[in-house]
């Protein structure tokens, strides 16, 4: 039986082990962008601005919420504007 451990045909362009390091930094920065995008929207939408982080969002029409304080939503029209009161409210009471 011929020995199967390693391979003798070399791996497809960005599919090998040689370039998994480099597929991992791309991805931990790409994570780490996302997650200071979506800490600096909500720190927006809860004093009061809900374009930051309605602007993460798809604009397909199969977006949806589910709010856990309002309704269920589809579209990205009607999401936007229960973010936009949702906004509303969490802003601090002005001076």
């Amino acid at each position: 039986m011929p020995d199967t451990s390693s391979s003798t045909h070399p791996s497809p362009a960005g599919t090998g082990a040689d370039d998994a390091p480099q597929r991992h930094g791309e991805r931990r920065r790409q994570l780490q962008a996302a997650l200071h995008q979506t800490d600096a929207a909500i720190h927006a939408i809860t004093s009061g601005d809900p374009q930051p982080y309605t602007a993460l969002w798809d604009d397909s029409p199969d977006a949806t919420l589910f709010g856990a304080w309002g309704p269920i939503e589809r579209g990205p029209d009607a999401l936007r504007a229960t973010s936009n009161g949702s906004a509303a409210v969490s802003a601090p009471p002005a001076d």
